[in-house]
């Protein structure tokens, strides 16, 4: 990846025009990643998820945990996975898994999205790498 002079933050349009030249069965190959990866990472945080007792909250117990998803987006800059939990409370329309996951009172004992993230984002990462060389040795074989 290319760098700025005197070291920093790599050039992302560089990193990005790379990318997009790449052919098209590397990039089904790293989509299938982000997806596999993407999944485990949901899998994992609905695990981690608290679930309030339904006599104190309004929602149901686990509608936070069950409101975890992911979507990919797709842009000329790339594809990510936005992972989100979109519970809201039923009587202000808050969402509230923010408030769950950082409140201050809570010491992180109801962390759940961050530690899922971190559980598998190196795997993600080394699979994506993993990925984009098999991809490009089959291209080279063809």
């Amino acid at each position: 990846m290319a760098r700025r002079r005197g070291g920093g933050a790599p050039n992302h349009s560089a990193f990005s025009r790379y990318f997009a030249s790449l052919p098209d069965v590397v990039n089904e190959k790293t989509l299938k990643v982000i997806k596999e990866g993407s999944e485990l990472v949901v899998a994992e945080a609905k695990s981690l998820c608290p679930t309030g007792p339904d006599t104190k909250s309004a929602n149901y117990p686990g509608a936070l945990r069950d409101s975890i998803k992911y979507d990919l987006k797709t842009t000329r800059k790339g594809t990510r996975s936005i992972i989100t939990a979109g519970a809201k409370n039923p009587k202000t329309g808050v969402p509230y898994g923010q408030y769950v996951e950082f409140d201050p009172k809570n010491n992180g004992e109801y962390k759940f999205m961050y530690p899922a993230m971190d559980k598998y984002s190196q795997q993600i990462h080394n699979d994506i790498l993993a990925a984009i060389r098999e991809g490009v040795r089959a291209n080279v074989k063809s």
